[in-house]
């Protein structure tokens, strides 16, 4: 005979698979649902952390804007300090270049030599003058060759007049002498 197993083992069965498969989802959907707030909770201090290293780098970059500004000041008022320092001391070597002019200058030019201008521009002078003899312009500019003050001496004549008076232009380079010159190098650096 046949035996028939009418014990409903089947649906117990789909019942348990059911269960399972129910159990499983919902166990995938919790750990979804934690791994996304784990993620979310991950970035949102990510980016707290983010921006607070922005706003700390843009302060940094904030001081060092106006440490950079103070220190543009800084070198424009230094470097306007170290231009009065080299203006103040070719002042003080051109006083001992202007000092010679009016001293020295007179015992250079011989007796029937008479200066009429005198120009100093930069470190030239010019002499501009009058003399009734020739042979005492090669006397001034053998005077002028023997001074160390007085470098390259250039000669014009620039006119000669029906009564004999020359009219001479001499223009020389006023230069300090080697003590002077060292003292100017000592001063500038």
């Amino acid at each position: 005979m046949i035996c028939i197993n009418l014990l409903p083992w089947r649906a117990v069965k789909y019942e348990q698979t059911k269960k399972r498969l129910l159990f499983h989802l919902i166990g995938v959907v919790v750990a979804a649902v934690l791994t996304v707030l784990i993620w979310n909770i991950y970035l949102g201090y990510s980016s707290r952390v983010i921006k607070s290293r922005i706003n700390q780098l843009t302060n940094q970059w904030q001081v060092l804007q106006g440490e950079i500004k103070n220190i543009k000041k800084f070198e424009k008022h230094f470097n306007e300090t170290i231009n009065s320092i080299k203006i103040i001391n070719k002042l003080h070597i051109n006083k001992y270049k202007v000092a010679y002019c009016f001293s020295h200058l007179p015992k250079l030019i011989p007796g029937d030599v008479h200066l009429r201008n005198l120009r100093y521009s930069k470190d030239y002078l010019v002499l501009i003058g009058n003399t009734r003899s020739n042979e005492s312009i090669p006397q001034l500019m053998d005077n002028i060759k023997q001074t160390d003050w007085l470098e390259n001496p250039n000669l014009e004549i620039l006119s000669h007049a029906q009564d004999g008076v020359i009219t001479f232009q001499i223009k020389v380079i006023l230069s300090a002498p080697n003590i002077l010159q060292r003292e100017e190098k000592n001063a500038i650096t």
